[in-house]
């Protein structure tokens, strides 16, 4: 299904919500080292999925002493219309404006953001020399909610305290689930079915 821009969705690094506003810079497999600056003790990972393909279960990178996770369950959050979720994910500017003009939405989002904010105080109050923190929010299919919410929260700044100053804490993002098409959950679920 094309994006906005014209890109698929198997280009995911590529799309963004439209010719006047740059890519997200946090999508995974992004190489601009200014996104990580000089803080690579400490990396927040932003992790969409759907509930209903099983957990995201984070391993430890090699090099990081710590691993820090909070699993947010937003399916209680208002889904948008069939008809815009047949048509879009998360990664979609109209939807992601849809979701978050629900007042519930946003809540969730200045908890999840404080809970954000707080992790990393605790994270460089600690002795740890290098930790991950790993944000996991899921919706049931892990293309929309979860996505737009994920998308959100990457657009905003977590600034640390460090020795030089105050720096924006560098921030990867990942979508599990979005591309996961209805043709593959067939062919899991015949796969399962044949193997009984």
């Amino acid at each position: 299904m094309p994006s906005d821009s014209g890109a698929t969705d198997s280009d995911l690094n590529s799309l963004h919500d439209s010719d006047e506003i740059p890519p997200n810079p946090n999508h995974e497999g992004n190489t601009d080292e200014s996104a990580g600056g000089t803080m690579g003790s400490t990396t927040l990972y932003l992790t969409s999925h759907g509930h209903r393909f099983g957990p995201f279960t984070p391993a430890l990178s090699p090099g990081v002493s710590e691993l820090k996770v909070l699993q947010y369950d937003i399916r209680s959050l208002p889904n948008p219309p069939k008809n815009v979720r047949a048509q879009q994910t998360g990664l979609y500017k109209s939807l992601r404006e849809w979701f978050f003009s629900r007042p519930e939405a946003v809540t969730k989002l200045e908890e999840v953001c404080a809970d954000i904010d707080n992790a990393l105080t605790e994270v460089f109050a600690s002795d740890v020399s290098s930790v991950e923190i790993h944000i996991v929010v899921f919706c049931e299919m892990g293309k929309h909610r979860s996505v737009a919410f994920v998308e959100e929260l990457s657009r905003r700044a977590f600034l640390v305290e460090t020795e030089d100053g105050r720096k924006k804490c560098p921030v990867v993002v990942q979508h599990r689930d979005v591309t996961r098409g209805k043709h593959a959950d067939r062919r899991r679920r015949q796969r399962a079915d044949d193997s009984e």
